[in-house]
């Protein structure tokens, strides 16, 4: 951990993220893994991170709930909450977490909104062909 191998992994994060010209920006030193996870978590300027994508996320979802409709119920309710710990938080208080249990739960939090969305406003359930020509079928026959 520190040495040259752990530098290039970080490199290699930051590459994968499309983040090493905008890393060396801001930090134009070596590449240190709390200033890699502070910078892809928690830059608000940076459109890949973590903090600046779900914030976007927030104020989408809060267009297409018909302002507000989204954050009245569990789902929404996490999330704000998960969004407002993200304000207080920094590198360290991920690590002291564990880097995977935060990251695990970052993604559990982004699933359950894009789980929600879809049901709420995209999921339209299938429909029972038999059930509806039988329907019909009957309103022929009361027209009869």
């Amino acid at each position: 951990v520190g040495g040259a191998v752990d530098a290039a992994q970080w490199h290699a994060v930051l590459r994968s993220a499309s983040a090493v010209e905008a890393y060396r920006r801001f930090y134009v030193a070596d590449i240190l893994v709390s200033k890699v996870i502070e910078f892809l978590l928690f830059e608000e300027s940076f459109p890949r991170s973590l903090l600046f994508c779900l914030r976007q996320m927030e104020a989408l979802t809060h267009l297409i709930s018909n302002h507000g409709e989204m954050h009245g119920n569990e789902t929404g309710l996490r999330f704000s909450a998960f969004l407002r710990r993200l304000d207080d938080m920094d590198a360290t208080d991920v690590f002291k977490q564990g880097l995977h249990e935060f990251l695990t739960e970052a993604q559990e939090v982004i699933a359950s909104v894009g789980g929600h969305t879809y049901t709420t406003y995209m999921y339209h359930p299938p429909v029972d062909m038999e059930a509806e020509i039988r329907f019909h079928q009957q309103q022929e026959q009361q027209q009869q």
